[in-house]
């Protein structure tokens, strides 16, 4: 940072070295190009103003841009810290609910193949994202209103389950499959599926976006601070919930019933994840968005194991790779996940 060539050094000239990267990343060039290196050298050169060549992001979101103009001021008063950076949108659309929402990869299909599942989903599950769906308006979720009024025609804001079926089978569905579709959907048994019931069909709270929502939930359910849940928290956590209802989720989650046991923060998140690794989709960001998801991958694998090793053998083999060895070690290098940047490697 050019403050630090004064003897200034703080945490914002971190910021400036993110800056630098970031914009590395998003062009593959260097912003600045100091020649001499000597400490007067390169006081003259920042007492110069210089400019990155901004020109060479024009391909780049303007969100992205924001970001790297800010981390990048030369002056270290204007420059935002890390709390601030991190509330710039650029960085938000992978950890907000609004933005995953909005994002143009929840297609069609893969909310046919939520609702799909959602007759797998727990009582507990469907409370949380129901409460969820209940503080976002509609404006958050575009493609789920677009298919909601689809599926709607001219109705009142609401469907019966057998229009839902009906669109789920033209969707692709099986008759059988759409039926149970529909009828969990409609989660307080009314005979009707509201929008805000849909909503909850439709997302996926197993998603990282929803991470940071759960954790609050769980801190504020948890009623002596002791970082576990008793069955009482629960009943906290989703008052809604019959005393059947609450003690089936509580038994799913510790395999045990009586008073005594209790339920880490693991293991809750893990219940909302049970088709979901949680890894975070960086999406529609390039260069950058592909090693952000490499790096996370890196920090954090999922711990190897042969029943893993096995699953995920079986669904490369049935993509066309079987060489053992080859997929692997493809593996290892992608987190013992199945990424695009996995399958890349195997191409």
């Amino acid at each position: 940072a050019p403050e630090v060539w004064h003897g200034e050094i703080t945490p914002k000239a971190d910021i400036f070295s993110c800056g630098v990267m970031l914009f590395e990343l998003l062009s593959c060039k260097h912003p600045f190009r100091i020649v001499d290196v000597s400490q007067a050298g390169a006081q003259r050169y920042w007492n110069a103003r210089p400019t990155p060549a901004w020109n060479v992001l024009n391909k780049r979101s303007q969100r992205a841009k924001d970001l790297c103009e800010a981390m990048l001021r030369l002056d270290r008063i204007g420059r935002p810290g890390a709390p601030d950076s991190m509330r710039y949108a650029f960085l938000m659309q992978v950890a907000t609910p609004g933005e995953a929402a909005r994002s143009s990869k929840t297609t069609r299909a893969e909310l046919v193949k939520r609702l799909a599942r959602l007759p797998e989903r727990s009582d507990l599950y469907l409370d949380i994202a129901l409460q969820v769906a209940r503080q976002w308006p509609a404006n958050q979720w575009p493609t789920v209103k677009s298919f909601f009024h689809e599926c709607q025609g001219m109705g009142a804001g609401r469907l019966a389950q057998a229009q839902l079926s009906k669109a789920l089978v033209a969707a692709g569905l099986e008759q059988g499959e759409a039926n149970k579709a529909a009828r969990a959907a409609d989660i307080d048994s009314s005979g009707y599926v509201e929008w805000s019931e849909f909503v909850a069909s439709c997302i996926d709270l197993g998603g990282v976006e929803f991470e940071g929502y759960l954790a609050d939930i769980f801190a504020k359910a948890d009623s002596d601070n002791d970082k576990l849940l008793a069955r009482r928290d629960l009943h906290r956590l989703a008052p809604g919930l019959s005393e059947y209802q609450i003690v089936n989720a509580f038994s799913t989650m510790t395999g045990r019933e009586e008073e005594g046991a209790r339920i880490d923060w693991s293991t809750f998140l893990q219940h909302f994840r049970p088709d979901s690794d949680g890894s975070p989709v960086f999406e529609d960001q390039g260069i950058f968005g592909g090693l952000m998801q490499r790096g996370w991958e890196f920090l954090n694998p999922l711990p190897a194991s042969l029943e893993l090793d096995e699953a995920n053998l079986s669904k490369l083999a049935k993509m066309g790779f079987t060489d053992r060895k080859v997929c692997l070690e493809a593996l290892r290098n992608h987190g013992n996940r199945i990424t695009d940047a996995c399958v890349q490697e195997l191409v």
